[in-house]
């Protein structure tokens, strides 16, 4: 075992924020998951992989089988075996034009497809060796596994099953692994603690590449839960080794199996060491405060109370970190912090904390709480002042309209409810000229040839609970003698322009504003096809709820975003999203451009049906460049 081996990983390995309560998103969604939420996964979202596994889609899919091509080309396929969907047989035929586009040229022997119910198609998923097939089979059937409701022992029997795939020679069989135990339970985990072996475990960790490291850090957490006294000071010796600023993920998982292994004298260690540290990094802070979260919410090793204690300590030492641990003395229904949660709103100190306080103090049955809301209930919050802790440390927030209503995708707050919302929002429901369109028999008209003038750049990446948006691009792209500056772009799943009714899986968005504030979208439809590498930029780094923004460090080259040919369709629209600004004009790029499944599967982790239905063009032309 190579005792430096963590100090050579972590170095190796960029800061991470990708575990932990979400500073913006806490901010921005106020308090609705304060009383709702009821999670004790073992910060299953830090060691997860970056792309969903073959057993997840299966999972979620509505009809899964084993086929094989009838020809060469893959353009039909006769069904072998049902592994779900009873409503199929296994002698039916699926037809080429039910395919998704795919990059395979090798259909030899069977292969696993999957229906996708939003796009109404099967998408080719891999080569069906037998025993991929049989653990499909015997792992979707395990469905008990983070249901809240199914007692421990249970989820951790069929968790079991798991456990000798972990190292599977079949990426597809050990993906789908380290997916089951990463999201399961902690106090799931923990009954495995007799099946595991912790030297088969450190000879895992030693055998990964420096870049698995979600895997190294699962490996990390379970090596917690069967380790002695070996295990507990080689876990102690790789926290002295980390390097400040090292992957948050990693630290977390460090900092878990610290505690499992220690108990009490962890505890204090972390308290003493990061808590009361105040050279600490936010990165490292917020890793212990994962660590911990996990173990109060697991209550075995250490106990809940013990937890509070901690957090009372962070309350005390760093109160700008406060809404990092309020949702959780909300969910264990403590009400004990609530005089220091009062001071710290009064101060006026740290104004993105009094949402959360106020929310808090809203579901605290205490009398002063009520008081302190009556006193303060005529008092304004700021318009223009940091959202949010990480805000505090690095950024400054945009100012933003009072006035404007939440809006979603779903529910009452959904695209069919917009205009009803605020007053600022009417034209979503009035509007005569509103976005996005069906593309529809277009107009072929000689329209103005585009000139795009986009520079490598690096840029900001936000996730903003809608989509995922990029902020800092320069550029610009002129038509005729209208040029329009590049203010950002960003992403829709599916789809939010349709072409002759149908949807592409994903939609690019690049907004622009002239200098006389006339405003111009172009955009891109994105199909299932090769790997587009134009993107890795972006998609290595893709914030999302537990990162909300991500500074890119490698340039990003727009232009390389968009499809070689460039001939279009026009018309005048809105805005897609609220208030639905008219007076737009769009530019919609009639060829798409490539990313693979994968890609757009990842994307879809973070974000998914995130579109707004086609709008009546109440008499409007679409018209299509006559190159086209």
């Amino acid at each position: 075992m190579n005792n430096n081996l963590f100090e050579r990983r972590l170095s190796s390995a960029s800061i991470c924020v990708i575990c932990g309560p979400t500073f913006f998103l806490l901010a921005f969604a106020g308090f609705l998951l304060l009383a709702t939420s009821r999670s004790a996964h073992a910060c299953g979202g830090c060691f997860k992989l970056p792309y969903q596994s073959l057993l997840e889609k299966v999972e979620r899919a509505d009809r899964v089988v084993v086929a094989h091509a009838t020809d060469a080309t893959g353009s039909a396929w006769k069904i072998d075996r049902v592994i779900k969907g009873r409503e199929l047989s296994d002698d039916e035929t699926i037809q080429a034009d039910k395919l998704a586009p795919t990059s395979r040229s090798n259909f030899h022997g069977p292969h696993i497809l999957r229906w996708n119910r939003v796009f109404d198609s099967w998408t080719i998923e891999a080569p069906a060796n037998p025993e991929l097939v049989e653990f499909l089979s015997r792992a979707i059937g395990l469905s008990a596994i983070g249901r809240e409701l199914m007692p421990v022992r249970h989820q951790a029997g069929q968790l079991r099953f798991f456990l000798p795939y972990v190292e599977n020679a079949d990426r597809q069989i050990a993906d789908s692994t380290h997916a089951k135990l990463s999201g399961a339970p902690y106090a799931v985990l923990q009954e495995l603690s007799d099946d595991l072996d912790a030297d088969q475990l450190l000879k895992w960790i030693d055998d990964q590449p420096a870049t698995n490291l979600k895997r190294v850090a699962l490996s990390i957490v379970l090596l917690g839960i069967c380790g002695e006294q070996r295990e507990a000071d080689l876990v102690k010796q790789w926290i002295d080794e980390c390097p400040p600023g090292g992957d948050q993920a990693y630290l977390a998982a460090l900092f878990t199996a610290h505690l499992e292994l220690g108990g009490e004298e962890s505890v204090r260690f972390l308290e003493e060491s990061y808590l009361q540290n105040h050279d600490r990094t936010l990165g490292e802070l917020i890793a212990v405060i994962d660590a911990l979260r996990t173990h109060g919410q697991a209550e075995t090793t250490v106990s809940r109370q013990r937890v509070k204690t901690s957090f009372q300590l962070l309350l005390r030492e760093r109160p700008p970190l406060a809404e990092t641990i309020i949702e959780d003395f909300a969910r264990w229904e403590d009400w004990s912090i609530a005089p220091r949660l009062m001071e710290i709103h009064a101060s006026g100190k740290q104004p993105w904390n009094n949402a959360l306080i106020t929310n808090y103090l809203k579901a605290c049955p205490l009398p002063a709480a009520k008081e302190f809301l009556t006193r303060v209930s005529g008092i304004p919050e700021p318009t223009e002042s940091p959202s949010s802790a990480e805000h505090y440390y690095f950024h400054k927030t945009e100012k933003k309209n009072p006035h404007a209503a939440e809006w979603g995708y779903s529910g009452e707050i959904g695209p069919s409810h917009w205009g009803q919302l605020c007053p600022e929002y009417a034209l979503a429901k009035d509007g005569k000229r509103q976005s996005p369109i069906d593309v529809r028999n277009p107009l072929a008209k000689t329209l103005p040839k585009l000139n795009f003038q986009y520079r490598p750049s690096r840029i900001h990446l936000v996730y903003n609970g809608h989509t995922i948006q990029e902020n800092e691009g320069p550029g610009s792209f002129g038509m005729a003698n209208e040029k329009f500056q590049l203010q950002q772009f960003h992403f829709h799943a599916p789809s939010e322009h349709t072409v002759d009714g149908k949807h592409f899986p994903m939609e690019m968005h690049l907004v622009h504003k002239a200098e006389d504030g006339t405003s111009g979208v172009v955009a891109v439809f994105i199909q299932e096809g090769e790997h587009n590498r134009a993107f890795d930029p972006v998609w290595d780094n893709l914030p999302d709820a537990n990162r909300p923004e991500h500074d890119v460090q490698i340039k990003v080259d727009t232009l390389s975003l968009l499809p070689k040919d460039t001939s279009y369709f026009a018309y005048e629209g809105s805005f897609t999203t609220p208030p639905c600004t008219e007076q737009v004009k769009w530019v919609i790029l009639a060829q798409p451009v490539d990313l693979s499944r994968e890609q757009i599967m990842r994307f879809r982790e973070v974000i998914h049906d995130n579109n707004r239905p086609v709008q009546p063009l109440h008499g409007r032309s679409v018209f299509r460049s006559a190159q086209q």
